[in-house]
């Protein structure tokens, strides 16, 4: 405004009244001001939140995503076990199938080699006979040994001297008879008489 020399009656309140208005509309900017920066406090604690909620549903994800992944894994090998099994008791059924099969032809085939069998059967029975002999024979062949034990005694082949043992005989009953003889000049008739039976006995 232009300046002006004169007094202005109230220039007291004028001045009280502009004070008044700057301190208000201050308080105003500060207020703004404060409620900007909460605004602005809430939006980027809410913007944090945001971020941290959007990191923890990722990592969720990751989680569930990489347990799913050894769900599946683990869910494979526990199929491919189960196939494994499936298939060795498959493999085991048709075996015991088969040495059934087998089993059930085999009786069949043995009629045909019962024969046989029965042809053998008396041929195996027949048999023991013919080890009865040889076990009769046996012993004798067992005898034989002492036969064979015989030949040490052919020492007594020195026996030819018992031909001479009769000799040594003759010689005994000779002195007997010269005993015979010298006791009957000794006797006297009476004593011959007494004694014809001891002679006769000795010359038995």
């Amino acid at each position: 405004p232009d300046g002006i020399d004169y007094v202005v009656p109230g220039n007291d309140d004028a001045i009280r009244s502009c004070a008044l208005i700057t301190r208000a509309v201050g308080d105003v900017v500060s207020q703004g001001h404060n409620v900007f920066r909460e605004e602005e406090e809430r939006a980027r604690i809410e913007r944090e939140r945001q971020e941290a909620e959007e990191r923890a549903r990722q990592e969720a994800e990751e989680r569930a995503r990489q347990e799913a992944e050894e769900r599946a894994r683990q869910e494979a090998e526990e199929r491919a076990r189960q196939e494994a099994a499936e298939a060795e008791r498959q493999e085991a059924e048709a075996r015991s199938r088969e040495q059934a099969a087998a089993a059930e032809a085999a009786p069949t085939e043995a009629p045909p080699e019962a024969p046989a069998e029965a042809a053998q059967a008396p041929a195996q029975t027949e048999a023991p006979p013919a080890p009865a002999p040889t076990e009769s024979q046996a012993p004798p062949a067992q005898e034989a040994p002492p036969a064979q034990e015989a030949p040490p005694e052919p020492a007594p082949e020195p026996e030819p001297p018992a031909a001479a043992e009769p000799i040594p005989a003759e010689t005994a009953e000779e002195p007997a008879e010269p005993e015979a003889t010298t006791p009957e000049p000794e006797q006297t008739d009476g004593a011959e008489s007494e004694n014809p039976e001891p002679a006769a006995e000795e010359n038995e």
